[in-house]
């Protein structure tokens, strides 16, 4: 639905993904998180008081 709306049509198509492609794609990602360290994702301060950090 979200994507009907932001492209304006309803003829696109989704190729599926080979199980190799996605592997190989994740074990990039993965790669390059782990250079990654350290690294704040989420840094958020509630009114409250309470906090909420993530990182690598």
């Amino acid at each position: 639905m979200w994507i009907r709306r932001r492209l304006g049509r309803t003829d696109f198509s989704i190729a599926p993904l080979d199980a190799m492609v996605i592997k190989r794609f994740l074990s990039v990602v993965i790669t390059e998180l782990k250079q990654q360290r350290g690294l704040v994702i989420v840094d958020v301060t509630l009114q409250d008081g309470t906090q909420v950090m993530i990182r690598l």
